[in-house]
């Protein structure tokens, strides 16, 4: 493989050349890992501020080794002068985060010259992406999610144990995640339960909705959808 190291003086004085191939390699990896990003993300709308994100930290990230080059000295003061910046940008998917932390690994790795590190890094990343875009884990973090919500007489507990057999058998996993006392209008208490649960079957819902329906003193059922990552 070609030697990139001729296109450096030394690492503290790069020449124009060699910073301007570092900037150009950095840029060009960075591309190319924004495109297995738009093409593998399962996201119904891909932000293109993260795509330009990922494009100009990698750019960004070469910058800085280039100009720490192998002195500690500007390693310290750069240190310092980044800790003044505070980011709150929040990435809740895991996988955006190692994609942003992939672009900024090619920008250090062109920064410090590291071309055929960079490359095959890149090359083995984006293959490894794709392939994973064609296995079940593509699909493993996107069920549907149903937020149901019902309530029950306080003074009948018999017909809280229907209700629970009833999420066991329709309900792959489900969380109860809140229970609160309700005062209804004819002045009974009522028992307003919280769940977040999964369906075993794609349209479970219905046959699930039916039989809760039959449980005596259940009412007021609302069940909501939506799409998100399972964390359950």
């Amino acid at each position: 493989m070609f030697d990139f190291t001729v296109l450096q003086a030394n690492a503290d004085n790069p020449t124009l050349m060699s910073v301007v191939f570092a900037m150009l390699f950095a840029f060009l990896l960075s591309v190319v890992v924004a495109f297995t990003f738009e093409k593998t993300s399962r996201e119904l709308f891909v932000p293109g501020n993260f795509i330009q994100a990922m494009i100009l930290g990698s750019m960004a990230a070469a910058t800085i080794m280039l100009a720490i080059g192998d002195s500690l000295a500007r390693g310290l003061g750069m240190i310092g002068a980044l800790a003044i910046i505070h980011f709150r940008t929040n990435l809740r998917d895991p996988r955006n985060i190692i994609f942003m932390f992939s672009s900024l690994a090619i920008g250090i790795a062109s920064g410090v010259h590291a071309y055929n590190t960079a490359f095959i890094g890149t090359i083995a990343f984006c293959l490894v992406a794709f392939l994973l875009r064609l296995t079940p884990f593509s699909n493993a973090g996107h069920h549907p999610v149903n937020v149901l919500r019902y309530q029950l007489n306080a003074s009948e507990p018999a017909a809280t144990d229907m209700a629970h057999q009833l999420l066991t058998q329709h309900c792959k996993r489900t969380v109860h995640w809140r229970t609160d006392y309700v005062t209804a209008a004819d002045g009974q208490l009522k028992m307003e339960f919280n769940y977040r649960v999964v369906f075993k079957e794609k349209s479970g819902e219905i046959a699930f909705l039916k039989a809760l329906k039959e449980v005596p003193g259940i009412a007021k059922i609302e069940l909501s959808t939506r799409s998100e990552p399972e964390a359950l």
